[in-house]
């Protein structure tokens, strides 16, 4: 009997320990690189977007996020958005301005403005604090 709830109980714990897996929590606001001297606005703004998808036919080409599901809301304008899941199955959406689109954690997606006359403008949003992209080579 004793070996049965000794048993049981390594079992819930060990269920426990996988139902609390999560990001680590974040000890500091925000680290500073060594090279920077100074933290003011401009250390926390990342302008190179601003052209991504300005013109026509803009494209972010097919990456994965290991880390993170990602959200894709549109803010104005058209994409074309799809991922390919585990089993190599496509799933692809237009999206208008106000659309949400979830890219699931770990696959391979992609994002381009289709319309040829007309910019696009989208914010993406990830469920992690590493969310890390992994490009696709050629």
């Amino acid at each position: 009997m004793s070996t049965q709830v000794i048993f049981s109980v390594g079992v819930m714990f060990a269920f426990a320990g996988l139902v609390q897996a999560s990001d680590p929590d974040i000890l500091f606001d925000y680290i500073v690189p060594s090279n920077v001297t100074v933290a003011d606005g401009n250390f926390f703004t990342y302008t190179k977007f601003q052209t991504f998808f300005d013109g026509p036919g803009g494209v972010s080409a097919p990456h994965a996020r290991p880390h993170a599901t990602g959200l894709f809301f549109v803010l104005g304008g058209r994409f074309e958005v799809g991922f390919v899941d585990s089993t190599n199955k496509l799933y692809t959406q237009t999206l208008e301005t106000g659309d949400m689109f979830i890219f699931p954690k770990g696959l391979v997606h992609y994002q381009y403005n289709a319309d040829r006359k007309e910019p696009a403008v989208a914010i993406a949003a990830f469920g992690s604090a590493s969310a890390s992209t992994v490009n696709l080579k050629r």
